[in-house]
């Protein structure tokens, strides 16, 4: 059986045209992890350039840390077409 751990999303610092320093720290089971990081990079809307990830296992979970520059809602929606990509 699987559990979700809460996850850290944060929105910060509005920029021209809406645009907003956008964080989120995702936990991940490592089956979990093929599956969110195929969903976030095989949507419709492309990564923007100053995208980052990194990722640090820690007791058995991903702790998969991700950060952009771009519209919230661009980032939410990306976000979370992968985390119920991981749910199916």
């Amino acid at each position: 059986m699987l559990f979700r751990i809460d996850n850290d999303i944060t929105f910060q610092d509005l920029h021209q045209h809406g645009k907003m320093l956008n964080k989120a720290e995702i936990l991940l089971l490592p089956e979990e992890l093929p599956v969110f990081s195929s969903a976030l990079i095989n949507q419709g809307s492309s990564l923007p350039s100053n995208y980052t990830q990194r990722l640090v296992m820690e007791l058995d979970v991903y702790s998969l840390y991700m950060e952009s520059r771009e519209l919230p809602k661009q980032f939410a929606e990306r976000l979370a077409a992968a985390l119920k990509a991981i749910e199916l």
